[in-house]
């Protein structure tokens, strides 16, 4: 997976909308016109494997650039051949001002689609 980055600012007060295709609902910056509360994050070093169990997680680092501290949602979601979702995990990270911390989400019961799964995407879902 690619590594993904995100520099936005969040749409509603609780930072937890998300849209009906599954992406959060953002504003990217240069449709703004006031920036002071961007956000600036990114997911880097991630892979994915399986749990003893046959549970699929996701682990890397996320990368804190700004100068507060943040508390961050990354989820990840499970896809079948067709881009159906097949499963949804997610972590919650608390950041130090400019610092990264590791994250591993497992998608639950994943062992139960294994022969189904094809590709994930990771994202930041909330920062609060």
């Amino acid at each position: 997976m690619v590594a993904a980055t995100c520099a936005c600012v969040s749409n509603s007060t609780n930072n937890s909308k998300i849209t009906t295709d599954g992406t959060p609902d953002v504003t990217p910056i240069e449709n703004i016109e006031n920036v002071q509360n961007v956000i600036s994050l990114e997911i880097v070093n991630e892979k994915q494997d399986f749990k003893s169990n046959g549970d699929i997680y996701v682990y890397g680092t996320l990368k804190n650039d700004m100068d507060k501290e943040l508390t961050v949602w990354v989820n990840v979601d499970l896809y079948n051949e067709k881009q159906d979702v097949l499963g949804t995990g997610f972590d919650m990270i608390k950041l130090d001002p400019n610092g990264q911390s590791k994250f591993e989400v497992v998608v639950f019961n994943s062992s139960e689609y294994i022969n189904e799964f094809k590709t994930y995407q990771s994202y930041i879902n909330r920062v609060e």
